[in-house]
């Protein structure tokens, strides 16, 4: 994903190849690489790890206007999060 020698096909291309080949953590990198924002927005919520949440913080600073959408992801992994607690007891 990062060798010189992978730039003959191209970064759409890499992309549909992880995608169907389950390799997430490249999948990732070509969202960054490729800055697909509400992709990125996305993968984070649905891993939902404290760092994924500081990553999703980190874009708000880059990029404002993803600020109601990072917001409303954080609302729903709370409301998720708080329905599997429900359902434990």
């Amino acid at each position: 994903m990062t060798d010189s020698h992978c730039r003959e096909i191209g970064d759409y291309d890499a992309l549909v190849i992880v995608q169907l080949a389950g390799f997430e953590e490249g999948e990732l990198l070509l969202y960054e690489r490729l800055q697909m924002g509400p992709m990125l927005l996305s993968r984070y919520a649905r891993e939902g790890s404290d760092k994924a949440r500081r990553q999703m913080l980190a874009m708000c600073q880059s990029d404002p206007e993803i600020l109601a959408d990072v917001l409303g992801y954080f609302v729903a992994m709370v409301s998720n999060n708080a329905q599997s607690n429900v359902s434990i007891r």
